[in-house]
């Protein structure tokens, strides 16, 4: 036994090593009356504890050795809840990885009794057990530095673990067996188990959401592109995170791979976990520059998650809810919480299970993907689409089906979730509804006989109507051909037509004639950028636009279409959505929606003599964190969730733009950086604008999405100070931002002297404190140690810990905003203060 001192207030930790066997645990007095608090790594039987006796260190009460993990009873960052909960967390980022009484949670003074017999047990107040391991003859309770808590006997013999026992989360080196469940929380405040699960079921690893009256599946390791078969023969005894090959595996016996998802590159022993998130997604993260790293996760479309748009939703672009006909949304002001069947209590089941199939129908929602039908097999054994529907209809149980074409499969589902709305959706779904519900020019599928009938009839008008518009289009192209004088231009236009044909997913196409009548000749700029001018218009039928006038891309005709189809199949709330373009000639225009409060800068930054509707308001301290996370919310699509990744490459104040409440969407992406999803990495010319600059831009090393993130974290430190982060003409310490925030958090001052002043104090002090450090991270010199814009989602919405960041942003000093510049030149790159924000293009 030996005494370390831990600090200057005479507080002593006495450590003891995992040899020595000792039953003491509490408060003692060390010589001369020194305060001492005892840590151990395992009690003996005989001890007891509660919160409220180890409340002045977070409840926690055993450490593993090396203090990677520490086990405790408290609130776990829930102190308004106030019920308490018997886990064990990572030390360093206070993440928890397992919770005993996840559905009976205890009060403040309930105790954790390790009886005499060997049997440890959580009591509540009546002194009735909500949590016991059911041991016999364990004579000690021991945190080991694997996370892993075990009952251990006088022969040091393993009598139960909580290895064997996961809640939410799997651990480096933890067995995962057959019969084991993971179940997720209820949510991120919510440690009660939720209806998300992952199980081991032969050679397989299933995530399955608990549907009645069966449980739905929805992701398998098996049927993950990622997934590496290694052993086809090979007999499969559990499933590990192993930290040697750095993959997620499913191992025989003798821990031999048989299959592996790998989970990331990093070098270097750490520690990974695996934890299933309160929305059902496996999400995958390996410990560096102390905080977790999201490495993988399991469902990458978010539309395949079970109930990511709620119970009968559709969800489409890989994240916008909507309701299908025949339902009605569960709330009315968010679409996300799913939709309602139309169908009263009369025509639902009663006790008997029938049901009057007169008064319902089934009504036919298009083409649209299930998760759970690519995990079962077919539910009904029929031959065509008439027999699906009848299975349906004479199942009182039934509220939905889908039926495949092409392999004539019929799935008959009892409990909905999300459905997905895709180009190449394989199946045709119906609902059950109301038949009063069914629209009147719809055909009523539920009739085998009338809906034959009705095909019939449409295919006869369909094809008579196709012959008349053949004719009259071979008539009038003759027409039109033979008043044509001049072929080379006929020509030239039939060249480009056939080139714009092959590139799908167009938006509309407007001539320049049409946007120079709508902008009244361009008569009404709205600002300017690296790319062209902007100006305001208005349609034909009477849309607010805005025009922006491009100038110096260098793109190819067909590349500027390519990236314009690409740029216009991207729907997100937080991105502002391109309408449509102009290509003629050498006249290239962008037709985006209008924004009603135009640019964050115009209205963060106050300039004397600005010609802005906004000028003199203060943006309100809610609708900065507002802006913080609906502009890191577009990113986050952009760089992770689009069909073609996406790097900004100009992320600063004048592109992110507000709407009429205020909502912030990142606007100018569409001639960003496109890459590859598997590319990591690209080179590009030199873009963007000084001092929101990554340093990897200006040292000709390659880019990635974290250049973004640099330059996200730069307009977070001015979106807190109100102010440009360099000001040459400053005297104090705030001459520049990023330095001034570094030492608020290091000498560990008041975050709120970092919040604009004219806020009058207004700020939340813990908010402005948390933005304050996702900034710092994002700012830090190595690319690596940069979260990504996901993880900063995360971050905003309080689910990741924020712990502060290892090193000041110095990189960014030597290259934005060095106060003191020996250089001559004012066309220095280095130039301080003239090009801080300047923007800039060169060839890298």
């Amino acid at each position: 036994m030996f005494y370390h001192r831990t600090g200057v207030t005479d507080r002593y930790r006495i450590r003891v090593p995992s040899s020595v066997r000792a039953s003491i645990l509490g408060e003692g007095m060390i010589g001369g009356g020194v305060f001492c608090k005892v840590y151990y790594d395992h009690v003996e039987t005989n001890f007891s504890t509660s919160a409220i006796r180890s409340v002045d260190v977070n409840g926690i009460f055993l450490h593993s050795i090396n203090d990677t993990f520490a086990l405790g009873i408290s609130t776990f960052g829930r102190s308004s809840t106030k019920v308490y909960y018997l886990s064990i967390i990572h030390l360093a980022t206070q993440v928890v990885v397992w919770t005993a009484n996840r559905n009976q949670p205890v009060q403040i003074s309930d105790l954790l009794y390790f009886d005499p017999s060997g049997n440890v047990t959580l009591q509540n107040s009546q002194g009735l057990g909500v949590w016991s391991t059911d041991t016999q003859g364990g004579s000690w309770l021991q945190l080991q530095e694997t996370g892993n808590l075990v009952v251990l006997d006088k022969g040091n013999r393993t009598l139960w673990q909580s290895f064997e026992n996961p809640s939410d989360t799997l651990l480096s080196g933890q067995k995962f067996l057959p019969g084991m469940k993971l179940i997720a929380n209820k949510g991120s405040s919510d440690f009660s188990q939720g209806s998300y699960s992952m199980s081991m079921q032969e050679r397989d690893l299933l995530l399955w959401v608990e549907f009645q009256p069966l449980p739905q599946g929805y992701w398998s390791m098996s049927k993950d592109v990622e997934t590496t078969l290694l052993d086809p023969s090979g007999s499969v005894a559990y499933a590990q995170i192993q930290d040697s090959s750095k993959s997620l595996s499913l191992c025989t016996e003798d821990g031999s791979a048989v299959s592996s998802i790998t989970l990331d590159s990093y070098e270097g022993p750490t520690l990974r976990r695996a934890t299933i998130a309160p929305d059902g997604n496996l999400q995958m993260f390996y410990y560096s520059g102390s905080v977790w790293n999201l490495a993988l996760v399991a469902v990458r479309d978010r539309c395949n998650l079970p109930e990511s748009c709620g119970p009968y939703g559709f969800c489409s672009n890989n994240g916008q809810c909507s309701c299908p006909l025949g339902t009605d949304r569960a709330n009315a002001s968010d679409s996300s919480k799913g939709c309602i069947p139309q169908l009263s209590s009369t025509t639902r089941c009663a006790d008997n299970l029938t049901v009057n199939s007169s008064s319902i129908s089934l009504m036919p929602i298009g083409n649209v993907n299930y998760f759970a039908n690519a995990f079962t097999q077919a539910g009904v054994n029929v031959s065509n689409l008439d027999s699906c529907l009848k299975a349906c209809t004479n199942d009182c149980l039934c509220t939905a089906l889908f039926f495949q074409n092409d392999t004539g499969s019929c799935f008959v589902w009892q409990q909905l979730g999300t459905m997905k709305t895709e180009n190449n959706a394989q199946h045709l779904g119906f609902l059950k509804v109301n038949r009063n519900a069914m629209p009147t020019s719809r055909t009523r599928h539920g009739d085998p006989n009338n809906s034959r009938t009705t095909i019939i009839i449409s295919v006869l008008i369909v094809g008579v109507t196709v012959i008349l518009i053949i004719g009259l289009l071979v008539g009038a192209w003759w027409y039109h051909r033979r008043r044509v004088t001049k072929a080379a231009n006929l020509a030239a236009r039939a060249a480009e037509d056939e080139e714009l044909m092959e590139i799908p997913g167009l938006p509309t196409r407007f001539t320049y004639r049409e946007l120079e009548d709508a902008t009244n000749e361009f008569s009404k700029k709205l600002g300017s950028g690296g790319f062209g001018s902007v100006y305001e218009g208005v349609l034909t039928d009477k849309r607010k636009i805005a025009v922006k006038r491009l100038e110096s891309v260098g793109q190819g005709k067909k590349e500027f279409w390519a990236e314009v189809a690409i740029i216009g199949s991207i729907h997100h709330v937080h991105l502002v959505r391109l309408l449509g373009f102009c290509a003629e000639g050498t006249k290239r225009l962008l037709v985006y929606e209008f924004m009603a409060n135009g640019s964050l800068d115009k209205v963060l930054f106050t300039k004397e003599g600005q010609d802005n509707k906004n000028e003199g308001m203060v943006l309100d301290w809610a609708t900065r964190m507002s802006i913080c996370l609906g502009t890191a919310q577009g990113l986050a699509y952009l760089h992770e969730d689009c069909r073609e990744r996406i790097i900004h490459c100009d992320i600063k104040p004048e592109n992110i733009l507000l709407d009429e409440k205020f909502r912030a969407k990142v606007s100018d992406f569409g001639l960003a950086k496109l890459m590859d999803p598997e590319q990591s990495e690209v080179f590009t010319n030199l873009r963007g604008t000084r001092g929101y600059l990554a340093p990897e831009w200006l040292m000709s090393y390659a880019i990635s999405d974290k250049s973004d993130v640099y330059s996200f974290g730069m307009v977070l430190l001015e979106l807190i100070s109100g102010r440009k982060n360099f000001d040459p003409n400053e005297t104090s310490e705030k001459w520049y931002t990023p330095i001034y925030a570094w030492r608020l958090m290091e000498n560990k001052r008041r975050p709120g002297l970092l919040a604009d002043p004219r806020l009058e104090g207004s700020a939340n002090e813990e908010q402005v404190s948390l933005l304050m450090r996702i900034a710092l991270w994002c700012i830090q010199d190595e690319v690596a140690l940069r979260p990504s814009m996901k993880t900063v989602v995360k971050m905003l919405e309080g689910i990741v810990e924020v712990p502060n960041p290892p090193s000041s942003p110095t990189m960014a000093v030597r290259l934005h905003g060095r106060k003191y510049d020996t250089s001559s030149s004012k066309d220095s790159l280095f130039h301080s203060g003239e090009m801080s924000a300047v923007p800039l293009s060169a060839p890298r």
